[in-house]
Order: C-alpha cells, then sequence, then structure tokens
C-alpha cells in the first residue's frame, strides 16, 4: 500500500509513518517541519527506514495544494496528522486543519479517488466535562454526542471533521475520523519532548519539581502510540467499516489515571518527582468511551497506563533546563498534594 502522512514528522505522524514501513507499505513523510522538534523526528524516522527503500520525504506545507498533487502519486491511503502547535492562534488552526483537510479532499478526488483518507482529530471537540462529582470528573465522550468544542483548536478540528463527514457522505471519497486524547510513546526520541508525560518521567528522574498541566485529581486519558497505529492499521483494513464513521481511539475509563496516580505509580517505581499545582486556571478533559471501535473493529488498548509510564521512565534523559522552578517557591508548596488531600 501506498501511504502519505501529513505531519508525518510530527509527535504521532512520525510513529505511524514508521509502524507504516514496518508493516510493510511504502510511506511519503509530508511536513512543513514547523514544529520545534519536527527535524528530530524527520532524522529518527529515515536512521530507522531509510534502507528499506519505502521512505520517502516532501517538505512542504499541507495547504499547498500544488505540492500534495505532486506528492500524492498512486496513493491507496492519505493520513491527516497536521496540527499546529497548541495555542498557535486561531489563523493557523483553521488554515492548517480545515484548509489542509480541503485540500487533501480536492487533490485526492483528482489523482486518487480512491485513496482512503484517515483523519486525526482532538477529543477536545467534545468540549469539557459537564459532569463533576467531587473532584473527579465523570465524562465518558461516545462520538454520538452533539459537540461542544471550546477552543479555537478544537472548533477548527471539529469543522474539519465536517467537511470529512460530507465528503464521505456524498460517495465521492473514503474518508474516517479518529479522535484521540493524550498520545505518548516510549523511546528516547519522545523521552525529550516538551510533552507533559515526558516532562513527567523526566521529573521523576531527578527530583524536579514539576506544575501539573491539570487539577491532579481528574481523570487524564492517555492513550499509546502502538495503540493508535494499530487502530489506524485496523482502519484501513476494514474500509467497509469505517467510511464515513469517527472513531475514539483512547486509554478509555480503564486507562485513565490523574496526574496523581501518574506520580505515584512513577514514585512506586524509583521515580521522585514534585508535583506542583498547576499554572493558572484548568479544567477536566473527557475521558473517551471506545466500546463502538471495540465492537466494529475489535481494537481495544493493550498497553496500560502504568506499562507505559514504566517504559516511558526507562528511557527518560532530562533536559538541562529541567527543574529550573523557584527552590523557595518549591519548598513552600511541598505540603501542597496533602493539603490538597492528594496524600
Amino acid at each position: 500500500m501506498n501511504v502519505l502522512v501529513a505531519g508525518g514528522a510530527g509527535t504521532v505522524g512520525v510513529r505511524l509513518a514508521d509502524a507504516l514501513i514496518d508493516a510493510g507499505n511504502r510511506v511519503v513523510v509530508y511536513d512543513d517541519m514547523s514544529a520545534p522538534h519536527a527535524a528530530d523526528g524527520a532524522r529518527w524516522l529515515d536512521r530507522r527506514r531509510n534502507s528499506t527503500g519505502r521512505l520517502s520525504f516532501v517538505f512542504r506545507d499541507v495547504r499547498d495544494g500544488s505540492e500534495l498533487d505532486r506528492a500524492i502519486g498512486a496513493a491507496d491511503a492519505v493520513i491527516h496528522a497536521a496540527a499546529p502547535l497548541c495555542g498557535a492562534g486561531d489563523a493557523l488552526e483553521l488554515g492548517v486543519r480545515v484548509h489542509g483537510t480541503l485540500e487533501l479532499l480536492g487533490v485526492i478526488e483528482r489523482r486518487a479517488p480512491a485513496a482512503h483518507l484517515v483523519l486525526l482529530s482532538d477529543s477536545g471537540v467534545y468540549g469539557n466535562p459537564v459532569m463533576v462529582r467531587g473532584n473527579t470528573a465523570m465524562f465518558a465522550a461516545r462520538e454520538a454526542q452533539i459537540l461542544t468544542p471550546m477552543s479555537s483548536a478544537a472548533a477548527a478540528a471539529a469543522c474539519a471533521e465536517q467537511y470529512i463527514f460530507a465528503a464521505a457522505r456524498s460517495g465521492s471519497r473514503r474518508a474516517t475520523v479518529i479522535r484521540l486524547p493524550v498520545v505518548y510513546a516510549t523511546d528516547p526520541l519522545y523521552a525529550m519532548s516538551d510533552a507533559f508525560p515526558a516532562r513527567l518521567a523526566c521529573a521523576a528522574r531527578t527530583g524536579s519539581p514539576l506544575a501539573s498541566n491539570a487539577d491532579p485529581r481528574w481523570p487524564y486519558d492517555l492513550v499509546h502510540i502502538d495503540d493508535v497505529t494499530n487502530a489506524v492499521l485496523r482502519v484501513l483494513a476494514r474500509p467497509e467499516g469505517s467510511v464515513g464513521e469517527a472513531f475514539n481511539v483512547g486509554g478509555g475509563a480503564r486507562f485513565a489515571p490523574s496526574v496523581w496516580d501518574m506520580t505515584q505509580h512513577l514514585a512506586e517505581i524509583g521515580g521522585r518527582a514534585r508535583l506542583l499545582p498547576p499554572l493558572g486556571e484548568t479544567k477536566p478533559s473527557p475521558v473517551l468511551d471506545v466500546t463502538r471501535i471495540t465492537r466494529v473493529l475489535g481494537w481495544e488498548p493493550a498497553i496500560t497506563w502504568k506499562e507505559g509510564l514504566a517504559r516511558l521512565f526507562a528511557v527518560a534523559t532530562p533536559p538541562a533546563n529541567l527543574g529550573t522552578t523557584n527552590e523557595a517557591t518549591a519548598q513552600a508548596l511541598v505540603a501542597w498534594p496533602r493539603a490538597e488531600g492528594l496524600a
């Protein structure tokens, strides 16, 4: 199978491209290389897979229709994993997520009408949990519910999804949406990233103070990249059950620890992270209900968060600037978890 991966040098895209090549596919990585670690991702993939003869790169913007037209060739599948960095702004969110999706749909119609387009979307399209019992979010997002995005990024993702569904309903293109929560990996490349699970694993290695990215009591849906790639491969292998559909691919209720749960588990395996309260206001995020993809495609998460976090801790390499939080502030907050009922 010939597969183009838009955003193929990003955190998810590069590992998805790696798995696709490992499964015997030919892959074109299409990326504008604007993300801070995109060059590292491309080099990592090139070292691993260049010798196969089944990997090529196109360093262009997903909104560039003429370059996409040249790159797509005889693609059997297209994965849209391109997404701007968090907080990139409305214009860039709209451009990459929505205009990029429209460009891909148009190029597929012209050059590869039988290609299967898989859009990797975001669980943020569901909005924030609306039911809270005590301090625990009680919200399992299901594919059929009304979307209520609460940020520009989530609104752009939801808009891109609607174009995908419209194209699939029209019968002109084969397309599927996969909604993802926090995706993490357990390789050295990811361990050096700025993603919160990686930073938490590094802080656990050094005993550094680290501000939580949300209230540490709330559930935090995590899914390992290996489980994501497995889901994508199943979607591509079963178009009759996936075209025109949206699927949640997450850890689900079983694999949704709180940040405090993760910190405690790291302590049990030798970690020494000092958890600080979040900086500014935070909101809970949805835990994904994954029963539908399990029923339709037989997929379910295989890597537990405890197993995945232990693997990440084993390869974590703390950056030099980790733990630069003011020490007086850190000392003043030592009692914070206990005061908040977390210990």
